[in-house]
């Protein structure tokens, strides 16, 4: 059954079925990655071959290692998933306007990654320019850590082109991102793995979260006044530090019950 919510079915929460539909698809898509990903490996000298359903490709020893990191970036967004509706289908908060985000984090996660690959391929980080000198595992160990933290990729992108290259100056009709503020939490206290609702303003931007020195799983946000943030294993009782494009904001003081 859906718990109906008052805001309409967007709000909703999913019911036990809807959540086990939803992790046995993202498990479904993530094993095909994976089947991809093994068939794809690349052999030194030679095309890398691979068949999903019944489909047979070639791809160039030049091109596979692009591959290769796409397919790592997708199964690691898909893992980014898959643990993210396993918390929130265990603590019945999952809601129906989540699901498409769950979907499409691995595809996000495949393009970051791609983007992490070419720019060390071009030299930026100092890496090896000629494909015999690259190592596959390092290269898929980086694509899949690129699509399991996808969101915090893209800010460290950011700020190393903000660094290397001029800033673009806002526009005149640019209207800066609103300041994070924090109303308040709820619940006050609670135990390692349940969920805290952080209100207040400006929370749409949310790109993580932690208690004290441990950090929590990338939050999921609901509006610019709603953001819900499982609370990590190791956490301690103080305030939730949020982050978000303005900088950090501290919450009202969190008590862990153990």
């Amino acid at each position: 059954m859906t718990e109906m919510s008052p805001h309409g079915r967007g709000t909703a929460r999913v019911g036990l079925a809807g959540g086990a539909v939803t992790a046995l698809l993202l498990a479904a898509v993530a094993s095909l990655a994976l089947v991809a990903l093994l068939q794809i490996w690349p052999a030194s000298g030679t095309a890398a071959s691979f068949v999903v359903l019944g489909l047979r490709a070639h791809i160039p020893p030049d091109d596979d290692l692009i591959a290769l990191v796409a397919l790592a970036g997708f199964v690691g967004g898909c893992l980014h998933s898959l643990r993210s509706v396993a918390w929130y289908v265990g603590n019945r908060t999952l809601r129906w306007s989540w699901l498409p985000s769950y979907f499409l984090f691995p595809v996000v996660g495949a393009l970051i990654s791609v983007i992490f690959y070419l720019v060390l391929r071009g030299g930026f980080a100092g890496g090896p320019t000629s494909t015999t000198q690259v190592n596959p595992y390092a290269m898929a160990a980086i694509g899949a850590l690129t699509g399991m933290f996808s969101s915090q990729a893209a800010e460290k992108l950011r700020s190393v082109f903000e660094t290397l290259l001029t800033k673009v100056a806002p526009g005149a009709d640019h209207t800066p991102p609103a300041k994070t503020l924090i109303a308040g939490i709820s619940p006050t206290r609670g135990p390692c793995g349940s969920t805290v609702i952080v209100s207040g303003s400006g929370l749409s931007g949310t790109i993580a979260a932690r208690f004290g020195p441990i950090a929590a799983q990338t939050p999921q946000v609901v509006s610019d006044s709603e953001v819900h943030i499982v609370v990590p294993a190791g956490a301690s009782t103080g305030p939730i530090t949020v982050s978000t494009p303005t900088g950090q904001t501290d919450s009202p003081l969190f008590i862990v019950e153990t």
